[in-house]
């Protein structure tokens, strides 16, 4: 199953040692095969530079069946540029890749104003995407690989074991 994460932290190691990498190869041992491509962004997110919308239409295809966004310190903003660079994130992934499930995941724990993050929440809910809310779940402000690993399996492999019952991965 095509997957891209889209991400706003730095690679800090190998791209096999890096959480995306190492969950993907969690899943595919477990059955639930990922071919993760992972477009790392210091300073990107949905109104970050790279805009998350400007990368998923960079990287996703019309084969990606799974968009991942990862933003771990959505910056505070006004929440009406929130909600315009959302449409723009939700425009980029319906026109490159139109038949796949999207997951944010983050701001993570005490890094982000709770109003930008109640903002985020919503306009997610009403596009009906996946959010894994950090802050909820008490992860760690900076998890490691490791942990990472853990911490996000349980959401992506429920995830991804649907669309694989689907048919979506064919």
């Amino acid at each position: 199953m095509r997957t891209v994460v889209i991400t706003d932290e730095e690679l800090t190691s190998s791209p096999d040692d890096w959480w995306p990498s190492r969950l993907a190869g969690e899943l595919t041992a477990a059955g639930a095969p990922v071919d993760v491509v992972t477009s790392p962004a210091p300073g990107a997110g949905f109104t970050g530079s790279p805009t998350f919308a400007e990368l998923v239409a960079a990287q996703a295809t019309g084969s990606t069946q799974l968009v991942v966004l990862v933003e771990t310190r959505l910056p505070d903003t006004d929440p009406a540029d929130l909600t315009s660079a959302w449409g723009r994130t939700m425009q980029a992934v319906e026109e490159t890749a139109p038949d796949a499930r999207l997951v944010i995941l983050g701001p993570f724990p005490r890094v982000s104003s709770p109003s930008v993050i109640d903002s985020l929440r919503g306009a997610i809910a009403d596009a009906g995407a996946t959010y894994v809310d950090p802050t909820a779940e008490n992860w760690p402000a900076e998890p490691s690989p490791e942990q990472m690993t853990a911490l996000v399996r349980p959401h992506m492999e429920a995830l991804v074991r649907a669309l694989a019952a689907s048919g979506a991965n064919r």
